[in-house]
């Protein structure tokens, strides 16, 4: 009988020691786990993020604020757009790679720093400086500024900072005064004719 118990004792040891790993193996496993569904949630969310910028970009892109650009300015400015979202889809393409948190992260802040509005900025500029440009037909220096206020709106792109939206703005200010002042010209040599 003591025999008997002794083996069954020994299996019952056996067993626990097989076991035992497996056991371990699953704790170590369920934080992994946990992680990865966090991950594909965040993953998920990105992708979402990536395609709202995408069709908001689209938008803009086939919007009257930039079709009814001239020509050769509307053409780069679209160029800028369809850059962008080519962009947008490489790091699409990286968020499905993603696996780990410290990633999701890393890329959401990418996809933050899209600002769309910034074209819809960029495209009020140049819709200004090309009427402004209208009255400046023959006032050179307020054209060659109204082309320096174009040029700095062409540049702007979705991740542009706000400093360079500034810049843009400023120029076509500059621009503004130069025509203003031209229209209104004062000669100091004009004598001024003493009041009675």
């Amino acid at each position: 009988m003591k025999h008997i118990r002794r083996a069954t004792a020994a299996t019952a040891a056996a067993a626990a020691l097989v076991l035992a790993p497996v056991s371990l193996d699953a704790a170590d496993a369920a934080p992994t786990t946990a992680k990865s569904r966090v991950v594909k949630t965040q993953v998920k969310q990105l992708v979402r993020d990536i395609a709202l910028k995408d069709r908001l970009l689209a938008r803009v892109d086939a919007s009257k604020t930039v079709t009814r650009l001239a020509d050769e300015n509307e053409g780069v400015l679209r160029e800028s757009i369809a850059s962008d979202r080519t962009e947008l889809r490489e790091l699409r393409a990286e968020a499905g790679a993603a696996d780990s948190t410290r990633d999701t992260r890393s890329l959401r802040r990418e996809v933050r720093s899209y600002r769309v509005e910034i074209y819809t900025q960029a495209a009020g500029i140049v819709r200004a400086a090309e009427e402004l440009s209208v009255r400046a037909a023959e006032d050179e220096e307020a054209l060659a500024l109204i082309d320096i206020a174009i040029d700095a709106a062409l540049a702007l792109h979705a991740q542009s900072p706000k400093s360079d939206i500034a810049v843009a703005r400023g120029h076509l200010a500059d621009a503004e005064t130069e025509l203003e002042d031209s229209d209104d010209p004062v000669d100091p040599e004009t004598p001024v004719e003493p009041v009675a």
